[in-house]
């Protein structure tokens, strides 16, 4: 309840897990991963940073059974259905975004403004990004076909893509600027430019 209130204001805030299972400070008795998920899942539904916490034992010292629990449920919380699990949560508080991406899951978006200009970042974050036993992307594949929409205030003049500076085409239609990316090879800025 105050999550969704605080949601509303103009500040960040977080929110931060339950680690004990039955009472406060207890030691020895932890929490499901899925709990843990789930705790997770609620507050970026609400807007909220999350903090993952612990408490030390008296002896000064971590329990690696902790440490574990977070493991296994970070793991299991990048799953194609935690995914669409927290976009469709996320869908029902946000539902008219203002930069879609389709055709992809592996391509993350930024929108940024520079006076009346608008920029939307776009990124390929293929790789094995989970797995925790591999240091180093070796190859980042190449996205087609990635299909953008974004909504605006006004109709654009020009949609460039940068760094290129190719002018793209697009279709505008009830203030949504809808265009496709032929290729994203790891970076892409797509510059709006209203008329």
């Amino acid at each position: 309840m105050s999550a969704k209130y605080t949601c509303n204001l103009p500040f960040d805030f977080l929110g931060m897990t339950g680690k004990f299972h039955t009472t406060w400070g207890e030691f020895g008795g932890y929490n499901h991963p899925n709990s843990l998920r789930y705790e997770c899942a609620a507050m970026l539904a609400y807007g909220a940073k999350c903090s993952v916490g612990d408490q030390l034992h008296p002896n000064g010292t971590l329990a690696p059974s902790t440490y574990e629990i977070i493991g296994e449920a970070y793991r299991e919380h990048k799953t194609s259905h935690a995914r669409d699990f927290l976009g469709a949560l996320v869908r029902d508080l946000f539902p008219n975004p203002i930069v879609e991406v389709h055709g992809t899951h592996l391509v993350d978006g930024s929108l940024m403004t520079k006076a009346d200009d608008v920029f939307v970042h776009l990124v390929v974050a293929s790789g094995p990004h989970a797995q925790l036993d591999v240091p180093t992307h070796d190859e980042i594949v190449p996205i087609h076909d990635v299909q953008v929409q974004i909504r605006l205030d006004k109709k654009p003049a020009t949609v460039t893509q940068q760094p290129a500076g190719k002018k793209l085409p697009f279709i505008w239609r009830k203030g949504v600027c809808s265009l496709r990316i032929p290729k994203i090879g790891l970076h892409e800025i797509i510059q709006i430019i209203p008329a």
